[in-house]
């Protein structure tokens, strides 16, 4: 099985300013500004956008003399993505053991859980 490309933390926390833009484009000085402080310097930011085009999850082109950046996923799909990565990778691709492996670690209201029956049974009609 091809292991999809997942995000590094900090390649994460670009594409979540990048999905967060308007237009989901900005160019690198954009995207620093949105940092808070203490702000990473434009040159590491710059960085990680190259290898965010390098695996594909960013595309840029130039205008106006600037590199603008913009995702070529969306937050959803790469959700979706790590998710599944998680479970084919730690529950041998059962969803039911995922799910008891976070039930099991992570309390619940009653609440939560009543939503999450209501989830269930509305995707089974």
């Amino acid at each position: 099985m091809k292991e999809k490309k997942l995000l590094t933390k900090s390649e994460f926390q670009i594409m979540h300013y990048l999905w967060g833009v308007p237009g989901q484009c900005a160019y690198t000085g954009e995207i620093v500004k949105l940092f808070d402080d203490p702000k990473p310097a434009y040159t590491t930011v710059a960085t990680f956008l190259k290898i965010l085009v390098s695996k594909g999850f960013v595309k840029n082109r130039r205008k106006n003399g600037k590199i603008f950046y913009t995702p070529t996923i969306s937050r959803e799909k790469y959700a979706e993505r790590a998710l599944v990565n998680t479970k084919d990778l730690f529950f041998d691709g059962s969803f039911t053991d995922m799910m008891k492996f976070y039930l099991q670690h992570n309390s619940l209201t009653k609440e939560e859980a009543d939503e999450l029956i209501n989830v269930i049974q509305q995707a089974w009609k």
